[in-house]
């Protein structure tokens, strides 16, 4: 019945962290010829489910305070609603954490992205708010996350990753991943070393700790 429903109403793919208790409507889902795409976390299903069911367009973002994590769900449903174009998601290193091993179900599902991670272990937004609130003496408390090579990520998963701490390296790294995704279908990440001590205008004017 729930599939059905679904097909009356025009869904041809759903998005789900898969379980028993709704097997039946898997079922369902398979008899009325609407893809299933099963995600590693409930936050990438409902992410990904918002911006596969988007009119066409460029760019896709949750505004300023957005859920963290949200650019995986965003990249996969992009390259399953246009698998013909190349898919860029922009991350920090803390929102990379957060939902990063939904890239292997991008890449099962045959849509592989370029993600470029801004990495300067640090939870760096609430850091800012922390220090502009507390001082330095306070500001570093809960938010400093280790150094980790994100580039490699995309190599265990079969995909190609670079590590970026010179500016002018950024475009030609970049390149490599094109040709990488294009090459080997695998998503790619190019993990970008940026200064911890360095604040984007929008963190800067943030109201939440004034």
């Amino acid at each position: 019945m729930v599939a059905k429903a679904l097909k009356a109403e025009g869904v041809d793919t759903i998005f789900t962290l898969c379980g028993g208790h709704i097997i039946d409507i898997y079922d369902g889902c398979l008899d009325e010829n609407i893809r299933i795409i099963d995600v590693r976390h409930e936050q990438t299903a409902a992410h990904a489910a918002d911006g596969y069911a988007r009119q066409p367009g460029n760019w896709m973002d949750p505004g300023a305070l957005g859920s963290l994590g949200v650019g995986t769900g965003f990249a996969m449903a992009a390259g399953l609603a246009h698998p013909k174009k190349e898919v860029l998601c922009l991350y920090g290193d803390g929102s990379f954490g957060m939902t990063s091993f939904d890239m292997e179900t991008a890449n099962r599902f045959g849509a592989p992205y370029i993600a470029v991670v801004g990495n300067n272990s640090a939870m760096n937004q609430i850091r800012y708010g922390q220090i502009a609130k507390y001082g330095k003496q306070r500001g570093n408390v809960g938010n400093i996350l280790g150094d980790v090579p994100f580039g490699t990520f995309a190599e265990m998963l079969g995909g190609y990753g670079e590590e970026v701490r010179d500016p002018n390296d950024i475009q030609p790294a970049l390149q490599r991943a094109r040709e990488a995704v294009k090459k080997d279908g695998k998503s790619a990440v190019i993990n970008v070393w940026i200064d911890p001590d360095e604040y984007a205008p929008g963190t800067k004017a943030q109201t939440m700790y004034k």
